[in-house]
């Protein structure tokens, strides 16, 4: 250890004298004993001290360290000075504005066209920053109500089960915490406009899509959702298990069910208990749990995984679409121009 210290103090020395800032970064920590969770934060508490201990020592050398939330709060009290972490912290988070944004930002990004569509969102404000491009101002709900009005109409569904669509599409892409990845809702806008391309659109429509459109983008927007989850959790691969399932699930039967190694699992990482399985998912917002105990697949999963809801939503057939004409509207040529944008490589 003085060896190390040593080391360090040289190289901070140096960057010091360099004018330079370096930072050590950390990520993926919740993979440290996934299922051990005594190892996790044994290893999370002593790379906390650790670098909490440095920052009064350096100036230079630096770290960041990401942590989801439910691991950094027990951890920051578990060691003295622990308390000091909070404050050098901060939250990383997408409200629903931000991701408004960035949709309206790949948007204004591609075309004049697209730009000129967009001008007919009332309370919309784009700004040419130079070289970042073109950006969105602010998008109060009144402003996102509009553009979702704009892009593809008022409501979704009919009858008791009908929802606005500003409201139905963050709904459907949130996880159980309540939160979004920009990724999905640039991928649902993406696949709902391959959708539209697919079918007859009415020669004067304004609007880019129809609520169909957006119901068959579910399902591949789960799905990418779900590949990047058991990506970066392989336990989450676990809900293989729930497949033809229906939710609520009474915890007993979800206990059991993701007590099994999943298809394709490799026996060597087959992990028996289902309840360490079950609070790793709760804790990831993949599950929920309902205030009878039961437990519940949010949408932006549930599809991916193939689980069933009773009462859902019957996905719609192609056959089945329909729109309204609107008289005195400009015919769109805008859909491939969407489609086109969203499956750049950029929404990643």
């Amino acid at each position: 250890i003085a060896s190390l210290a040593t080391a360090l103090d040289r190289v901070e020395a140096r960057i010091v004298r360099s004018g330079r800032k370096v930072f050590a970064a950390y990520d993926h920590l919740d993979r440290i004993g996934s299922l051990k969770h005594e190892t996790r934060r044994r290893h999370i508490k002593a790379l906390l001290a650790l670098w909490l201990s440095l920052s009064n020592r350096y100036q230079g050398l630096r770290a960041k360290i990401f942590l989801r939330d439910d691991l950094f709060d027990p951890a920051r009290l578990a060691f003295p000075d622990a308390t000091k972490l909070k404050p050098r912290s901060i939250a990383l988070e997408w409200n629903v504005e931000a991701l408004f944004q960035v949709v309206v930002r790949h948007l204004s990004s591609f075309s004049l066209e697209m730009r000129t569509w967009l001008s007919g969102v009332e309370g919309l404000t784009i700004e040419d920053r130079g070289e970042f491009g073109w950006m969105p101002g602010p998008m109060s709900e009144d402003v996102q109500k509009n553009f979702a009005i704009h892009l593809v109409g008022e409501q979704m569904g009919s009858g008791v089960k009908k929802g606005y669509t500003w409201r139905w599409i963050p709904n459907r892409l949130q996880d159980a915490a309540g939160k979004i990845v920009p990724r999905s809702i640039l991928t649902l806008i993406g696949e709902a406009a391959a959708s539209a391309l697919q079918r007859e659109f009415p020669a004067n429509s304004l609007r880019l899509l129809i609520p169909q459109d957006l119901l068959l983008a579910l399902e591949p927007t789960s799905e990418q959702r779900v590949a990047e989850i058991r990506e970066e959790y392989p336990q989450a691969g676990r809900l293989e298990n729930l497949r033809t399932q229906q939710v609520m699930l009474d915890p007993e039967k979800a206990i059991e069910l993701l007590g099994r190694p999943a298809p394709q699992e490799e026996e060597t990482r087959g992990q028996t208990d289902g309840k360490l399985i079950l609070d790793e998912l709760l804790a990831l917002g993949v599950l929920s749990r309902r205030k009878d105990q039961r437990i519940d697949v949010p949408d932006i999963y549930r599809y991916g995984f193939g689980i069933k809801r009773k009462g859902g939503v019957r996905r719609p057939r192609r056959h089945e679409f329909c729109s309204e004409t609107h008289e005195n509207e400009s015919p769109s040529a805008l859909i491939p121009l969407a489609y086109a944008l969203f499956r750049l490589p950029s929404i990643s």
